[in-house]
């Protein structure tokens, strides 16, 4: 978890691709998760049926996907102290499984464009060239995960706003059936 925040604190910054950090948080639940697997190992119990299949692994969120406590601007200027009020369900069931949030990602007003560009987070930069975006709308979410700021990131994706990251930046991105996530 330190080296992706500090990664994300770092790169992630200097690409624009941060609207929110959630660092010191995170770290302390990953010292939980690492407390918890050492204690299972003391104890002699089989990690794989005990620890939840993402036991402490950082994930980054797209700006507009609610974390309780976090900033929730969509990219809008008017909107840059608004806070969560709530956990959207496709977090709480990342939570559940021992996912821990650590950092929310850039995006455009509205979350529409293919260019992550707020006027709250800056004009976020393609890690690979920075006379290039990492598209849009969850460009900021590409440019973290291309970069090495985080291992896994969810986006949303209505016009391509997965895909055109994804493509920009050299990484995959998956687009689940409709419905089929919350």
């Amino acid at each position: 978890m330190s080296v992706f925040c500090s990664r994300a604190l770092d790169k992630g910054r200097k690409h624009f691709l941060v609207a929110d950090e959630m660092y010191e948080e995170a770290l302390e639940l990953a010292k939980k998760a690492d407390t918890e697997r050492e204690t299972l190992i003391a104890d002699g119990v089989d990690l794989e049926s005990s620890l939840k299949p993402f036991h402490g692994v950082p994930i980054s969120l797209k700006d507009h996907v609610s974390y309780k406590g976090t900033l929730l601007t969509n990219g809008v200027g008017s909107t840059s102290t608004v806070r969560c009020q709530s956990t959207t369900i496709i977090v709480e069931q990342m939570l559940a499984n021992g996912a821990i949030p650590f950092v929310k990602s850039n995006l455009p007003p509205l979350s529409t464009g293919f260019r992550a560009d707020s006027p709250n987070w800056g004009k976020a930069l393609n890690p690979w060239d920075v006379t290039r975006g990492p598209g849009g709308s969850s460009g900021g979410e590409g440019g973290l995960i291309c970069s090495g700021c985080s291992p896994c990131g969810f986006g949303t994706d209505t016009g391509g706003s997965l895909r055109s990251p994804a493509n920009s930046c050299g990484i995959s991105s998956f687009l689940p059936t409709p419905e089929r996530l919350s």
